[in-house]
């Protein structure tokens, strides 16, 4: 499973069930960053514009049909998703931020 994918069914569960501050759909609402220290697992770090506990985030994971072994380890809400000049997002500042 790509982060991309894993970005995209998020993306398509909070549009669903309404997570998104209105009227900013137009700008990234969230991406996921890999943290990957001394520890068997590397934990998934979740960015988001909007708030949102990471038992929801995992809980949708689930109802989405992921598996038990992908988890959200951390939510971390920021103001905005970093972005490009080309308006792509900015997985390296995303990375640095972790």
């Amino acid at each position: 499973m790509s982060l991309g994918a894993l970005e995209e069914e998020l993306l398509l569960f909070a549009k669903k069930n309404k997570w998104f501050q209105e009227g900013k759909e137009e700008k990234p609402q969230l991406a996921i960053a890999v943290l990957e220290k001394d520890i068997e697992k590397p934990i998934l770090v979740l960015f988001t514009v909007f708030p949102i506990k990471k038992e929801d985030v995992n809980a949708a994971l689930q109802a989405i049909g992921f598996s038990r072994i992908i988890k959200i380890g951390e939510v971390r809400l920021i103001d905005e998703i970093p972005m490009t000049g080309t308006g792509k997002i900015q997985y390296r500042r995303l990375n640095e931020m972790v």
